[in-house]
């Protein structure tokens, strides 16, 4: 009589289609990753995108661009009720967002804070670390970019983060006039600066298309100003709302002269560990180094320009001709290449 015999896997037969599955995980998880990563890049340049259209329609009505910090009178008319704001604020009724605009206006609190105040996903790039303030105090060195003698031990709530820069040009002035409208799009429109300055479409020589709205920076911090930010107009507010760029202008030759970065850009090692440094609430230890395009990005970031178009922007800093074109994107009319 025959007999059918079985006969199962062995353990080194088991072992080897085990091995197998392991190889083929590790050689999809970088494929899975990277389009993971290319959502997350797609969905920023979407949260970009809204921002820039957003204000496109605010220049067009406006006839200018926004400050990167602004007075906003309230519905009383009482000048010392006035809310100093960073940009975001300034383009709430563009972007779908009227009704913190109303509240704004109407100087609504509660339990002390603005109602308008809100953590708004759309202005943070899904690429960026969910636990914000952790993530950014874990990547930086103790007390780095902090508050001198001040190193808190444990890292500070970003309550209101921020991921999108606007385009604040050059470094202000310590006196007016503080800004140059021939290298920026936004400048600061607070009333404690005597002599503002404002840029329109008009002013744009270098063409829609090729000058920059906003970028990436993961350093931003916030999107709310510091206290101080409301009554001193030396008061650092670029670093809070936007990205600068190093160098002087030669008027005589027409070229730019380089200095050196103390960040540069897209550098993700020398992050800085945002603090609140006269305990009122408010992020304001930022200062300029850290004012530069940067992203959680492979090799770029995106960036957006005066007609509304988003691009990503790849970065090569050992190529000197980077920096070159990045510094470009900010002047609306001063005759680079």
């Amino acid at each position: 009589m025959n007999r059918s015999s079985r006969r199962g896997f062995t353990l080194v037969e088991l072992l080897v289609v085990i091995g197998i599955i392991g190889l083929l995980i590790a050689l999809l998880m970088p494929a899975v990753q990277a389009a993971r990563e290319h959502a997350r890049q797609i969905k920023c340049a979407s949260n970009m995108r809204n921002l820039a259209l957003g204000t496109v329609v605010f220049v067009q009505r406006k006839e200018k661009y926004p400050g990167y910090a602004a007075t906003i009178v309230l519905n009383d008319g009482v000048a010392a009720n006035a809310e100093t704001v960073g940009w975001l604020p300034q383009l709430f009724e563009y972007i779908d967002q009227g009704k913190a605009m109303t509240n704004l206006k109407a100087g609504i609190a509660v339990a002390g804070v603005k109602k308008y105040k809100q953590n708004f996903d759309f202005v943070t790039c899904p690429s960026d670390p969910t636990d914000y303030s952790a993530a950014l105090w874990n990547e930086a060195a103790a007390g780095s970019g902090g508050c001198g003698a001040v190193t808190p031990a444990t890292p500070p709530t970003t309550k209101y983060p921020l991921s999108y820069a606007v385009n604040c040009g050059q470094i202000d002035a310590a006196a007016d006039p503080r800004d140059d409208a021939r290298f920026a799009l936004f400048h600061d429109q607070r009333a404690a600066v005597a002599q503002k300055v404002t840029v329109s479409n008009d002013d744009i020589g270098d063409g829609l298309s090729q000058t920059m709205i906003m970028t990436e920076n993961i350093d931003l911090g916030e999107w709310t100003l510091p206290t101080s930010a409301s009554t001193d107009a030396a008061t650092k507010v670029e670093p809070h709302q936007g990205v600068v760029f190093y160098g002087t202008w030669d008027n005589a030759n027409s070229k730019w002269i380089d200095v050196a970065l103390t960040v540069p850009l897209n550098d993700l090692t020398n992050l800085i560990a945002p603090m609140d440094c006269n305990s009122d609430g408010y992020i304001d230890n930022l200062d300029y180094p850290h004012a530069r395009a940067s992203s959680y990005h492979q090799e770029g970031v995106n960036i957006a320009y005066a007609d509304g178009r988003v691009e990503f922007f790849y970065i090569n800093n050992a190529d000197t001709a980077t920096y070159a074109v990045y510094r470009a994107k900010f002047t609306p009319n001063a005759g680079d290449p």
